[in-house]
């Protein structure tokens, strides 16, 4: 094939966030494990596909070879949050991170537009990198009401400076 290498990557991560007065969040993140034959990229794709009754993919011949991974990520999200009317709400959170690793070195600028009830409970969506990021930050105690909900638009740009994904071993 002429694609690029395929690849799987296997790991588990532990991160802290801290927010202060429901107006910023900084979120540190490190993520570790393996990418490569070991990582079972192949078993689970091959597996899904099976499940879902589509032909095995074909490019795992070529794959990236073990390495061990990590990367470490700090974001820094700030909100600007704007009342309307009966409880609803717009707020803008702006974003500024940074990733170092093995697996992945970039810089990242986002912004993410809310509307909705109780926006204060969180910042954002909850994503698998690399996505627009969000966060699994909630807060009970920021809720309005006993509901809540938003509607979002959110887009962020990347500088790269090293994908493995892309890049090889």
């Amino acid at each position: 094939h002429s694609d690029r290498p395929y690849a799987g990557w296997l790991y588990t991560g532990v991160g802290m966030m801290q927010d202060t007065d429901h107006e910023r969040l900084d979120h540190l993140e490190l993520l570790g494990g393996l990418v490569g034959p070991n990582a079972m990229g192949r078993n689970t794709q091959n597996d899904w596909h099976q499940f879902m009754g589509i032909g095995t993919a074909h490019g795992w011949d070529h794959q990236l070879h073990d390495e061990p991974g990590f990367m470490l990520t700090y974001e820094r999200k700030w909100r600007f949050y704007q009342p309307l009317f009966d409880g609803q709400a717009v707020d803008a959170i702006p974003e500024l991170g940074a990733t170092v690793g093995n697996v992945m070195t970039y810089g990242q600028v986002g912004l993410t537009l809310r509307f909705g009830q109780s926006l204060k409970a969180d910042y954002g969506q909850a994503r698998i990198r690399p996505a627009t990021s969000g966060t699994t930050y909630f807060n009970r105690d920021a809720m309005d009401s006993p509901f809540g909900y938003y509607f979002y638009v959110a887009a962020q740009g990347r500088a790269v400076g090293r994908n493995i994904f892309l890049d090889g071993n």
